[in-house]
């Protein structure tokens, strides 16, 4: 059976076009009413609720659509825990709350476990013009603090600031809005917005019916060293006889879908067709990969594409693949509207993400081919399950327990397997665009088509290892850390093997041994041309669990690669 999104998301309306226009999209739609079910203990205060009709998931709701931070949103909707449990479709969750102070997101997960961590006092770093809107409840809430015949456009914003609101707005000369995202749509002409400030005749106060719209670009200031603000998995520890070594529960694995990135694509358009047929919006202040899918996801699609620093596009499938093929990530450089410090496409090129359950290591991927049966043998010799409920790694697991290592999913619905291919001088490989048909019990993959098969080929799995790459430097606070992430360990426990189980835990690429007594994690060597490799010599302090053992040194740490 289809994933419970699936069925409602195929059914929702597609967002306007705004091609020619920039635009900050209202992503979720709220209501000052709630129109399902409400939990009895949800907040009594609540101002705005979303209706869950749509079968979104919890996460996607809360962490993209409204951007809520998880205990803020557990605080207002306490039959919701922190991982999103209780989550039920058809009753309306509190997304805003008027007059609360406005809430900095999280940066710990709520899948694990965190110690408190000093959190930055928010400070607006500058109000940015989002441009001239049409007034359809483009913000909730009507300033009582601030309006009439001394209004000027900082007067707006600091009392928007003040009730808790990152978004500010003028109207009509003397009327002051706030509120907590921006709904609606550019004007369209933007020197609409024109009737000047009473308070200061040189800034204008929006229009007639039209808010000119302003966002609070929010700077955080910086903690100091060994503050860092990311989430410290909780540790315990497992005593033997030896040494013993901190411990951590493991995440499970990922078995739900999730967006996985498929890098850069040539757009050729005009001479080709998009390489994503619809544009969802465009947005000069709020383009990241996450909000392009999330509104993707609402649309019921399972490719998105970020396109010169501020477009996203969505679509199921790649449009003239033949032309808009992959290309260099690295010529996807722009930077992101939503978000300078990373990289959305750039001017004919797009970053594609496809919504998708993550192949299992232990499975690549054959490829699309013909199963031309009855006229000839079946790709595939033995048919192993045919049903609604068909996915790609479920047919990977029957192959596998019938101990074949040739798995494939054909027609949507069936799986075959078997050792090898039959008749492969007529059975051949093909597009892999023909393998098009969904799978019956999962969105995002495709289970090959009539008379399609997509194969899969078990590989027995190698036993990767730890690789010393050597001393480096970690020049922190001047650079970046070299890697970025600090797991706790008593000052009396650190050796080499505890680090490295720990960072394997964490899913980190590097592991990194530091001045004796700390084990940081990573997947990027950050600052790499500053941070850079050293004489080994200068990594000696003594591991404090091990005085055998070297565990880098003041300002120096010793990475470890894992899988190499």
């Amino acid at each position: 059976m289809l994933h419970s999104f699936a069925l409602a998301a195929l059914w929702l309306a597609i967002l306007p076009q705004l091609a020619g226009a920039s635009a900050v999209v209202q992503l979720g739609k709220r209501d000052e009413i709630p129109y399902g079910e409400v939990k009895p203990d949800t907040i009594k205060t609540c101002s705005f609720w979303y209706d869950n009709w749509d079968g979104m998931s919890c996460q996607v709701v809360r962490d993209y659509l409204f951007a809520i931070p998880a205990e803020t949103f557990t605080r207002w909707n306490p039959s919701i825990s922190l991982d999103c449990q209780g989550w039920e479709d058809w009753y309306s969750y509190c997304v805003e709350v008027k007059n609360e102070p406005l809430p900095q997101p999280s940066k710990s997960s709520s899948s694990t476990t965190s110690t408190p961590t000093p959190t930055p006092t928010p400070v607006v770093k500058k109000w940015e013009s989002l441009g001239c809107y049409i007034d359809d409840q483009t913000l909730s809430h009507r300033s009582t603090r601030e309006g009439g015949n001394s209004l000027t456009v900082d007067k707006c914003e600091a009392a928007c600031w003040e009730d808790g609101f990152q978004y500010a707005g003028v109207k009509s000369g003397t009327q002051c809005w706030c509120g907590s995202f921006v709904g609606g749509d550019w004007a369209q002409n933007q020197a609409d917005c024109n009737i000047p400030c009473p308070g200061n005749k040189s800034q204008m106060c929006g229009g007639n019916k039209l808010l000119l719209v302003f966002e609070a670009i929010i700077d955080s200031a910086p903690l100091p060293p060994g503050n860092d603000p990311d989430p410290v998995t909780t540790t315990t520890t497992a005593s033997t006889s030896s040494t013993s070594i901190p411990t951590t529960t493991a995440a499970p694995p990922h078995t739900e879908p999730t967006w996985i990135p498929q890098g850069c694509h040539k757009d050729l358009y005009p001479s080709n067709a998009r390489t994503l047929r619809e544009l969802a919006f465009a947005s000069d202040t709020s383009l990241t990969p996450e909000v392009c899918q999330a509104t993707c996801l609402q649309n019921g699609k399972v490719l998105s594409g970020v396109e010169n620093g501020r477009e996203c596009w969505c679509g199921d499938a790649i449009q003239t693949p033949a032309s808009n093929t992959p290309t260099l990530d690295s010529e996807c450089s722009k930077p992101c509207s939503g978000d300078k410090s990373r990289t959305c496409g750039s001017g004919g090129r797009i970053f594609l993400y496809r919504y998708a359950v993550p192949e299992k290591e232990d499975w690549r991927v054959v490829g699309c081919y013909k199963d031309l049966w009855p006229g000839k043998s079946r790709t595939l010799p033995d048919q192993a399950y045919i049903g609604s409920e068909l996915y790609n790694s479920m047919c990977q697991s029957l192959c596998l327990e019938r101990g074949k290592k040739l798995a494939g999913t054909e027609n949507g619905n069936e799986c075959w397997c078997g050792d090898a291919i039959q008749d492969p001088l007529d059975n051949v490989w093909v597009d892999s665009a023909d393998c098009s048909t969904p799978c019956s019990g999962r969105l995002g993959e495709m289970c090959g088509a009539g008379a399609r098969i997509s194969l899969y080929q078990y590989v027995v799995p190698e036993k990767k290892r730890w690789k010393d790459i050597g001393c480096h430097k970690d020049l922190f606070p001047s650079t970046k850390r070299t890697l970025d992430k600090q797991v706790l360990v008593s000052d009396s426990e650190l050796t080499i093997g505890g680090c490295q189980a720990l960072c394997a835990r964490e899913g980190t690429k590097y592991a990194g041994l530091e001045n004796g007594r700390e084990c940081w994690c990573g997947n990027d060597i950050q600052d790499s041309q500053s941070n850079v490799l050293v004489d080994k010599a200068e990594c000696q302090a003594p591991c404090s669990g091990d005085s055998a053992q070297t565990c880098g040194s003041g300002a120096r740490i010793h990475l470890y690669e894992f899988g190499v």
